[in-house]
């Protein structure tokens, strides 16, 4: 199907890639997990103005996508395919529970946690969302990203909420 998808797209008209069709088809290849077509797309009009609604749509609809989108950010840090920082968005990213795009987006947004508000408040939409036992599956690989200093602030945020995970995250500082 893709074969057929590139042939059609190579009888495209000019300016395709500013035009609804274009958002269409790319929104469309989020819902229908045509995740090669997104990729195809993508890689042909990197100027979005609405990449934040594109990421909500695929953390809405494609996780697989949010993951190729996080990486692209990762790869190249200069590059702002996310515009959005994790805090305005974190309830939908929250939403879906994948740890690996939690720890994606925390490594991305590293600097946010140097504000002591900002642990608290993802340590406790964390609490509301996940178990002890995912917490700490999560912070196991949050630790491998963010620096010790910043990983006591979260045992500290922890403690406050009085939640057993500070000394799991204590007891990786140690290692």
């Amino acid at each position: 199907h893709f074969k057929l998808f590139e042939f059609l797209y190579s009888q495209k008209v000019a300016d395709f890639e500013q035009s609804d069709c274009f958002y269409r088809c790319l929104r469309n290849s989020i819902r229908l997990s045509a995740n090669d077509t997104f990729k195809f797309l993508f890689s042909k009009s990197q100027n979005f103005e609405n990449i934040h609604d594109i990421f909500i749509e695929c953390l809405n609809y494609n996780l697989d996508l949010v993951n190729f989108l996080l990486d692209l950010q990762i790869e190249s840090p200069t590059n702002k395919i996310l515009k959005s920082n994790l805090m305005d968005i974190i309830d939908a990213v929250l939403f879906s529970y994948d740890e690996d795009i939690i720890v994606k987006m925390i490594k991305i947004n590293s600097s946010l946690f140097n504000a002591n508000g900002n642990v608290y408040t993802l340590v406790l939409k964390l609490s509301k969302v996940a178990s002890t036992k995912m917490l700490m599956s999560l912070f196991d690989k949050i630790a491998e990203v963010l620096p010790k200093e910043v990983l006591l602030k979260f045992a500290t945020a922890f403690e406050f909420y009085n939640l057993n995970v500070a000394n799991h995250i204590k007891s990786k500082l140690d290692e």
